[in-house]
Order: C-alpha cells, then structure tokens, then sequence
C-alpha cells in the first residue's frame, strides 16, 4: 500500500507462501464475542478467526490488490524464498465457529478488495480514516443480520 500510494516500485518477497488473509474486522468480532462469553462466565478454550476457504499466496493477494487500485507502482518479486519465514500457514477456526457462532463476514478476495478501497479512501481524503472505518462496519453489520 505505501510503495502505491508513494508511486514507488514494491518488493515481494516469498510470493508462493500462503497466508490466512482476513479483514482486521474479522477476528475483531470474534474477539468481541470471546470476551462476551467470558463476561457471562462461561469457561473458554483459545479460538483462531480466520477464513474458511484456502489460504491465497502472496502472490494472488498482490494481484487483487493491484487489480483493486491500479497504479503505476512496479511489483518486483525478489528472487528465492526466506528461510526465516513459514511457507504455509492456515488457522482453523471450527472453535469459534462451533462456541461462539462466529464466521467470516468477508471472503479473503471480499477482505483484501475492501482493505485496499479503505487505504485509498483514507489517503486520498476521500473519507477520514473514521469514516472508511464506518464503511466497513456496516458491511460487518449488515453480514451479521
């Protein structure tokens, strides 16, 4: 997003590892929920939130995401993979599912596609950064009711 909004080229690395990608909203609901059923004093185990479907690599987010808001920003894909870094992570989140009747309100595409609309909204003073948040709340809200 920076090397977007600053029209500067954008290193990738590890672009074949997969990550769990979700909305910030996400799992700030089902933290919400987990801390509910702990305030009516219901006993708890620990809960993953995140998505359902497969875990997109790095590459396909950068894709979306450049798909999402065009720009004139190169994307380099440095070469090799990094050792430090886990090629694979997914989460299961059936826990929060099953106690807590969570579930993702956005796709992974549907999360990186808003997180993307939220930044250039913000940037660009279209919206505050408080008004784009609202945006999403609603979406949040409405996909809950």
């Amino acid at each position: 997003i920076k090397g977007i909004i600053e029209e500067k080229d954008v290193e990738i690395r590890n672009p074949n590892s997969t990550r769990p990608w979700q909305h910030a909203l996400d799992p700030l609901h089902g933290y919400i929920l987990a801390v509910m059923r702990g305030l009516e004093g219901k006993t708890q185990d620990a809960f993953n939130f995140g998505p359902t479907e497969r875990s997109l690599k790095v590459r396909e987010v950068v894709n979306i995401a450049s798909q999402a808001w065009p720009s004139s920003s190169q994307v380099k894909y440095l070469n090799g993979e990094s050792n430090s870094e886990a090629l694979t992570l997914e989460l299961d989140s059936e826990l929060a599912r099953k106690e807590l009747g969570w579930r993702s309100a956005w796709s992974q595409e549907e999360a990186i596609i808003s997180t993307v609309a939220w930044w250039k909204k913000a940037s660009q003073n279209e919206l505050s950064p408080l008004e784009a948040c609202r945006v999403d709340l609603k979406k949040l809200t409405g996909a809950k009711q």
